[in-house]
């Protein structure tokens, strides 16, 4: 028997945290947060070239 994959669970859990916290912390971490997102962004992009 398979034990249970909670990976999909945490990851709604994580998006859910991230979305709270984005939204009380005002534009300085909406802009910190847009920063890393391109940071992963360039990363991905660049592996796959």
């Amino acid at each position: 028997m398979k034990p249970p994959d909670f990976r999909p669970m945490l990851n709604i859990i994580l998006i859910l945290f991230r979305t709270i916290f984005l939204v009380l912390g005002g534009y300085e971490q909406v802009a910190l947060e847009n920063l890393a997102l391109r940071e992963q962004l360039a990363a991905i992009s660049q592996r796959f070239r």
